[in-house]
């Protein structure tokens, strides 16, 4: 095993040549769009300690994704490609300067503009097998987008066709994921989202003055996942700023509405399997059924005289579970502490987990 420690080395170059060339730099005072749609206090930190980012596997395995796919953009497309082109604006005072991942000035009348993205897990809600390509309609719920990728796809879109007054705007959001369909099999695939709407100015401005004027993160989540707060340089938030907009509501709903939908028929099989096994039997190495059970029951008041008389805190056997048990049966034995409980056998229906 002499070789083994060589892979700390490995797995840190494997990250180094994966972020390699993604510096990205803003003029003074400009903000990217990803900042304009996430926790203004993360921007302020971004800046201030530069050397810390997020690490994890994951995240490298987008950056390789966005090699790849800018590697074979710029085969295909020559010098009609580039890369982290800088979308400048400024809204009510704020300037903005969007890196929009992949740029095609694609002929005469239409350019294009490619957002990468590699998330680990999306659902297909179509009911068939996943292809390993994708391409969706303009407004399919098949696939549950991220709403805030398709928040920053509109932003981009908005961008493009103030620079590009005179010619045809194409956006899409480029999307490499493992997808779950309703059987629960994995496959991997990429998926190409189109963005058709621009954000209006109005809603643009909106997010220009949540930014400067609400310090609070835009999501639930972004706490648990921030980088500062776990280097303790944020204290983190109990409570976020709903602003960002709700995307994908009709597929929300149909969602709900299937749990429920699934959460009953659950409980109409259960029933049915209550009244089918009788005793227990063994699936796929795990004993189901009706198993025995002990159900334990305290006389709390001569406990707590029990634990004085033996110079023991009752504070401290609040919950009598099953560790706090065993140990008033080491200490007390068994003959005392049966004056205190009673011990009966029943049976409970139990079923594996999945």
């Amino acid at each position: 095993m002499r070789f083994a420690e060589e892979f700390k080395k490995i797995a840190k170059e494997l990250s180094a040549l994966a972020r390699e060339g993604r510096e990205l730099s803003y003029s003074e005072g400009a903000i990217g769009i990803t900042e304009l749609i996430s926790c203004p206090i993360k921007a302020e930190l971004r800046r201030q300690y530069p050397e810390i980012s997020a690490e994890s596997i994951a995240i490298d395995d987008g950056f390789f994704f966005e090699k790849a796919v800018k590697e074979v953009l710029r085969r295909l497309y020559g010098d009609r490609f580039e890369e982290e082109k800088v979308l400048p604006y400024e809204v009510d005072g704020l300037k903005i300067e969007g890196h929009l991942d992949c740029f095609i000035n694609y002929d005469e009348r239409t350019v294009v503009g490619v957002e990468l993205k590699h998330t680990l897990l999306a659902f297909d809600n179509s009911g068939e097998t996943p292809e390993p390509l994708i391409i969706l309609e303009s407004g399919s719920d098949r696939i549950a987008v991220n709403p805030r990728y398709v928040l920053q796809g509109k932003i981009q879109r908005k961008l493009l066709e103030e620079l590009y007054q005179d010619k045809e705007v194409e956006l899409y959001i480029f999307l490499k994921t493992t997808l779950r369909d309703r059987r629960g099999k994995l496959t991997k695939s990429l998926v190409v989202v189109p963005i058709t709407q621009s954000i209006t100015e109005e809603e643009l401005k909106r997010l220009a003055r949540a930014f400067r004027e609400d310090r609070r993160p835009r999501a639930a989540w972004e706490c648990r996942y921030c980088v500062y707060k776990k280097e303790g340089l944020c204290e983190g938030s109990s409570k976020h700023s709903p602003i960002l907009p709700v995307e994908n509501g009709e597929l929300i709903a149909t969602l709900l509405a299937k749990r429920t939908e699934l959460q009953t028929e659950i409980g109409v099989i259960e029933e049915q399997l209550k009244r089918l096994i009788n005793g227990t039997v063994i699936w796929k190495g795990k004993e189901c059924g009706w198993v025995p059970k002990r159900v334990v029951s305290w006389n709390k008041e001569a406990l707590v005289e029990l634990l004085n008389r033996n110079g023991l805190n009752p504070f401290d056997y609040l919950m009598v579970n099953g560790r706090k048990a065993r140990e008033l049966e080491r200490k007390l034995g068994e003959e005392e502490l049966s004056q205190v409980r009673e011990i009966n056998e029943t049976v409970e229906f139990k079923l594996p987990r999945r």
